[in-house]
């Protein structure tokens, strides 16, 4: 490989590198964030509270025009099971970029 061909081929890798990790960072801090309110919306969908809810809206006592997603059985299940295996993954990951570090 001629030296301009792969001085290129790596000039380009070191910078969408940095330009991929400077977005992951931003959004990994928003990722970070909304851990709390998953926290909250798991809680919620252990409680007799949205047991109460989802009861009051399916005998008609909630307005139909209200957003209701969150009294949907899988949808807070189903966000849970993707933030669990997300973090999963990023454990993997995350070990596995230690282990190549010098």
């Amino acid at each position: 490989m001629k030296q301009v061909t792969r001085l290129n081929k790596y000039e380009k890798m070191l910078n969408n590198s940095i330009k991929t990790i400077n977005r992951f960072k931003k959004e990994y801090i928003k990722y970070e964030k909304i851990q709390s309110s998953i926290s909250s919306l798991a809680a919620y969908y252990q409680s007799e509270e949205w047991l109460n809810d989802f009861e009051d809206y399916e005998n008609g006592n909630i307005d139909k025009s209200i957003p209701v997603g969150i009294l949907s059985e899988d949808a807070i299940y189903n966000l849970l099971d993707e933030n669990n295996e997300l973090a999963k993954e990023l454990q993997i990951l995350s070990e596995s970029i230690l282990k190549k570090c010098v």
